[in-house]
């Protein structure tokens, strides 16, 4: 599997210069209901990277030339050490929360721009309705512009902060009154 996946995306233009094989590739089989407009997710898990593998000289040389950085919130670990030093290059750094992973409020911190599933923040913050949790997220990450939740069929959210202080307080309510209309209008 490693070889297929290393020539899909070779082909698609992307450097695997730095790419680290050992072991076990992962990989994930995707069932999509068109007629529901949902997707299954069947992953197999690789083996594990763990941040000690990760060298001052790898880093540089993965963010040498970069413009931006992905981390699917998966090996959080070692993936935070890899944001930290993008961050600290002036590289935007993209995290996608899926689902609650150990070390993910690690990597969090060190976003810029955070994509959830449409479940996340209500799992992470323990907030009762997603309007709520997304304000709190944005409010608890330090460097994140803004964090944009997926909601399936009905689209999108997406919250912004807008002043310089990082205070998005008061946008609850306006983001409650979006989102119930946006379910109205699917």
């Amino acid at each position: 599997a490693g070889d297929a996946i290393v020539a899909e995306f070779v082909k698609d233009g992307v450097d695997t210069d730095y790419l680290v094989r050992s072991g076990k590739s992962p990989f994930t089989y995707i069932i999509v209901d068109k007629e529901t407009n949902t997707r299954t997710c069947i992953h197999t898990p690789g083996d594990v990277f763990a941040p000690e593998e990760m060298t001052q000289d790898m880093v540089d040389s993965i963010l040498e030339g970069a413009s931006a950085v992905y981390f699917d919130g998966r090996l959080a670990e070692a993936a935070a050490i890899l944001a930290k030093a993008a961050r600290e290059k002036g590289i935007p750094v993209l995290v996608e929360a899926e689902r609650l992973r150990p070390g993910l409020d690690v990597l969090l911190h060190h976003a810029d721009y955070v994509i959830t599933s449409a479940h996340f923040p209500q799992q992470w913050t323990g907030k009762e309705n997603v309007a709520d949790a997304m304000v709190e997220i944005l409010g608890s990450l330090p460097h994140a512009c803004w964090i944009s939740t997926t909601l399936g069929s009905r689209g999108a959210l997406l919250l912004e902060k807008t002043d310089l202080e990082g205070r998005v307080s008061g946008m609850s309510f306006e983001i409650d009154q979006l989102f119930a209309r946006a379910q109205h209008q699917s």
